[in-house]
């Protein structure tokens, strides 16, 4: 079962724009990155599985470039899906 979704971002400035377009919203968050993932910068968005759709849906009507896309399942075990 899944936790979260993380999408990863190729600079710091990605990452801002993705967080302004999702405008606080419930569920959404920048985190620092994790170590078992690598990226350009070193921020990445962390989304309820509930929130996955409608971000996504944000990001491609912002034209918010992402580096990828990681599911977290309850095991901790993260998998790149993108």
């Amino acid at each position: 079962m899944l936790k979260y979704y993380l999408f990863t971002f190729e600079s710091s400035n990605r990452a801002m724009k993705a967080e302004l377009a999702v405008n606080d919203m419930d569920g959404v968050r920048l985190i620092p990155l994790l170590p078992k993932i690598s990226a350009g910068c070193g921020l990445m968005m962390k989304c309820e599985v509930e929130k996955f759709d409608e971000v996504k849906n944000i990001f491609i009507k912002n034209n918010i470039e992402i580096a990828g896309i990681y599911s977290v399942g309850e095991d901790s075990e993260v998998l790149r899906i993108i």
